[in-house]
């Protein structure tokens, strides 16, 4: 075939590559044999995500992505700026921000300006942001924090308490007065902040993303939200930011893909009120499962 035509050309590459991801199942082993076989030019996969975020296209972009993930390729983080709000639950975007290369905290700001990913993905965003600069050892730029600042004082505004719980991880992350004021979070005196602290240090670096999606099926992508609100769920008191933090598809054989037409859920509207967080309303994020 000679390099005249159309169909050797970089656009039919992407355009091959966007249609082989819509194919693909959403569960490990098919993203594996996809990432296997994805072109050895790291310039064609990235394009070939930045044109399925430019499209919006949630199906192809998460495959493409994590289909990149499972094969170890390097990713810029700057595909998040359009594709964090397209990845299919806001868990994921933690457990997978942190293995891009590049300023993760300055393409989630880009994304959380947007305004298109909803209230919990922005504070999945946020924390993943913090977790960011912590590990790269740099302080945050006085516009990341504003930011922080914004999206806690819209979700007490809107009085969304569990993402409310959620953000005092980020209010201990920052060390900053103000966001602890406006969260009213005891980011000194209450422990139990820490060990759930630690528990999304090792989810966002860790491997964990891996276990978030099905170990097999047949139907694929579940879709994915970008609602302003919590969706309801049932509350299992004193039982939960910890379980979503490790995921429960652990096993070969686990959850598989099959007929779910909704993204994992993870922000139950009816969780109680307390003016502090303590451990169990913390908690009861994280343990909510993954289906």
């Amino acid at each position: 075939m000679s390099s005249s035509d159309p169909a050797s050309s970089p656009t039919a590459s992407v355009s091959e590559l966007l249609k082989q991801a819509d194919a693909t199942d959403y569960c490990r082993p098919a993203l594996r044999a996809l990432g296997s076989a994805l072109p050895a030019d790291d310039s064609t996969l990235i394009a070939a995500l930045n044109e399925a975020a430019d499209r919006r296209h949630a199906k192809s972009f998460s495959h493409l992505y994590l289909a990149a993930l499972f094969a170890g390729r390097r990713i810029p983080a700057d595909v998040l700026e359009l594709g964090a709000a397209l990845l299919p639950e806001a868990m994921l975007l933690l457990r997978t921000a942190l293995h891009l290369e590049g300023d993760v905290a300055k393409s989630l700001a880009v994304a959380v300006r947007a305004g298109r990913m909803g209230n919990e993905r922005e504070a999945t965003a946020i924390i993943a942001g913090w977790l960011d600069y912590e590990r790269r050892e740099i302080p945050a730029p006085p516009e990341f924090l504003a930011l922080t600042r914004k999206i806690c004082r819209e979700t007490v505004r809107m009085d969304l308490r569990l993402v409310r719980s959620f953000l005092c991880l980020a209010a201990k992350l920052c060390g900053d007065p103000v966001v602890a004021r406006i969260l009213n979070a005891d980011i000194d005196g209450d422990r139990s902040l820490e060990p759930i602290l630690a528990e999304a240090r090792k989810s966002a670096t860790g491997q964990a993303w891996e276990h978030s999606i099905p170990g097999r099926g047949r139907h694929g992508f579940r879709g994915f939200g970008a609602s302003r609100t919590a969706p309801q769920l049932p509350t299992d008191q004193g039982a939960a930011i910890l379980r979503t933090l490790r995921p429960q598809s652990q096993a070969a054989d686990a959850p598989t893909c099959r007929g779910s037409s909704h993204p994992p859920r993870t922000f139950p509207r009816n969780f109680p009120h307390h003016r502090s967080p303590p451990s169990d309303r913390a908690r009861s994020f994280f343990h909510l499962r993954t289906r």
